[in-house]
């Protein structure tokens, strides 16, 4: 058995079937190995930055691990936005990468991988000899167990070789994880349950942890919130208020606001979440996560495990002591902080629809469930907080490294997932024309593939957030103005069907008109003067700053 062989086998085994890439020298033997020995089949994208983009958004939709197979050089330097962004995101798709053959530094595809991924970020792990080859496969599927991207490099030659028979992976044990003692799992239980106003924050490392997670809530009394990792998590639950962060309309700002106590458990209170450290300045918190998170400010606490187990042996304590203050004691807080809601008056000003107004109108018609890939750019505030959202894995967000341009491509994986697992679910990518534009070969994948998907283009010619900056600075906004092309008739030379849609009532009937297409486009011409809410708290700070 040769080192590509066994590599395919080992994702076989491991019952790996997300399968994404693009042919190149590096991967050609590998690609073909898992089609023909192991039935698998390769969705191949037009550009290795989708190809590697739809595997994160198969692994995201299906909580599942996935492989993008790419060629050396070039073809992995193609796709380092997405594998950035998958990183980020804790998406477990694997990049297998191929790379020049040792010694030749005179291949044309030759370059440092290892420090290219390293400037990235990203795990990498490289094979140079066959005896590396099953310590490094045990590394890399561990690394994917954790909820991390991870490349796996291996020299076009290395692979043609001979498995090492006999070679195994590192005998040790994997360390046993930290735990809180009985005495700080005690102490924690007392400073909630003495706690006025307490607050529940759960992030992207708590999600597994719902059930506990909502068994405290109600016993202490407190209203709940999430990070965007978290948007749609116990979605119908009376104590949740919803996300946190740039993308809140408002209660739970004014819930954390009023809080004694906040309890976050699986996030790393990052400067998006807390709105620059805003929210948990002079705030008493108690911070429960598997890896000892990195101080944010003086008044934190720390309990270090599973925020499963962790929550749950709370949880037990309480139960033992008898404490069990009930979902009322936070039911005029919730209603106070609901106040704050989110309210707008729709523009009608002649030059496009009210986003706001277009987005609500996509969210009563596509239903649940779903899988909503948001891209980055001016409208994806208003999508996230707007729009309803049921289940962690219903938000696909694009945003993770700040490029725009993955929301089409991660809606791809979405969408692939949806065919393989045979569920019920709509896929839907909301771009901007900026970001579409990007990657606009993609939609020939989409049609190409057959997958079911609804593209929407919120179109405001220009690069919205640009436009609304620059005016801020007092600079030319049509700086950042660009026509585009009639998208829709783009869509239809693809093989998709497409929509031009200039009012709400012409957007309504697209959505109802093109329900039977696989693939379709809408092209709605938005009103780009319209600002959300960060853009407003942006405007404000400068204008304090100037005033100084």
């Amino acid at each position: 058995m040769r080192v590509y062989e066994r590599v395919a086998e080992a994702y076989a085994e491991r019952g790996g079937e997300g399968f994404f890439g693009l042919l190149g020298e590096g991967n050609i033997k590998l690609c073909t190995t898992l089609k023909e020995a192991h039935g698998m089949t390769m969705r191949t994208a037009r550009h290795e930055q989708g190809a590697v983009a739809m595997a994160d958004g198969y692994s995201r939709a299906s909580r599942r691990a996935s492989l993008a197979a790419v060629t050396a050089g070039p073809g992995l330097v193609n796709a380092g936005v997405s594998i950035a962004s998958a990183a980020r995101a804790g998406s477990p798709v694997l990049v297998f990468a191929g790379d020049a053959p040792r010694g030749d530094d005179g291949h044309f595809q030759a370059m440092d991988q290892g420090s290219w991924a390293a400037g990235l970020g990203v795990p990498f792990v490289a094979v140079n000899d066959p005896s590396d080859l099953e310590p490094a496969l045990e590394l890399v599927f561990a690394t994917l167990e954790l909820g991390s991207a991870v490349i796996l490099s291996i020299p076009m030659d290395v692979q043609d070789l001979e498995v090492v028979t006999g070679a195994t992976a590192d005998p040790h044990p994997r360390p046993m994880m930290a735990f809180p003692s009985r005495e700080e799992i005690s102490w924690a239980a007392h400073l909630i349950a003495t706690s006025e106003r307490p607050l529940l924050l759960v992030g992207g490392g708590g999600l597994h942890a719902a059930a506990v997670v909502g068994e405290l809530a109600h016993r202490v009394g407190m209203p709940m919130a999430t990070t965007l990792r978290g948007i749609g998590l116990l979605h119908d639950d009376p104590l949740m208020l919803g996300v946190c962060g740039g993308f809140d309309t408002g209660p739970v700002a004014a819930a954390i606001r009023e809080s004694d106590l906040l309890i976050a458990v699986g996030t790393s209170l990052s400067r998006y979440t807390t709105k620059q450290g805003a929210l948990t300045r002079d705030r008493d918190i108690l911070r429960i996560d598997v890896r000892h998170p990195v101080r944010t400010q003086e008044r934190e606490a720390f309990l270090t495990g599973d925020s499963a187990a962790v929550v749950g042996a709370i949880v037990e304590e309480l139960r033992e002591s008898r404490i069990d203050r009930g979902a009322d004691h936070a039911r005029e807080r919730i209603v106070a902080a609901q106040r704050e809601e989110y309210t707008y008056d729709p523009v009608d000003g002649g030059s496009g629809i009210d986003p706001r107004s277009a987005l609500r109108a996509i969210d009563r018609a596509i239903g649940h469930p779903r899988h909503v890939s948001l891209d980055g750019g001016h409208f994806t505030t208003f999508a996230a907080g707007m729009m309803s959202w049921h289940d962690p894995s219903e938000m696909l967000f694009g945003l993770d490294f700040g490029a725009i341009g993955q929301g089409l491509l991660l809606a791809l994986g979405a969408a692939a997932s949806v065919i393989d697992d045979g569920r019920e679910a709509r896929v839907v990518a909301i771009v901007g024309d900026g970001g579409f534009l990007m990657n606009l070969q993609e939609l020939e994948t989409a049609v190409r593939l057959e997958v079911p998907l609804t593209v929407v283009v919120l179109n405001d010619e220009a690069y919205g957030q640009e436009v609304h900056m620059l005016e801020m600075y007092g600079l030319d906004p049509a700086f950042a103005r660009i026509s585009t092309p009639d998208l829709a008739a783009v869509a239809r030379a693809l093989g998709a069907a497409g929509a031009r849609v200039e009012t709400l009532d012409d957007l309504e009937a697209a959505l109802e008109e093109q329900a039977a297409e696989p693939v379709r486009l809408l092209d709605v011409r938005i009103d780009g003067s319209v600002r959300n809410w960060r853009v407003e708290e942006m405007l404000r700070g400068h204008a304090v700053g100037t005033a100084r």
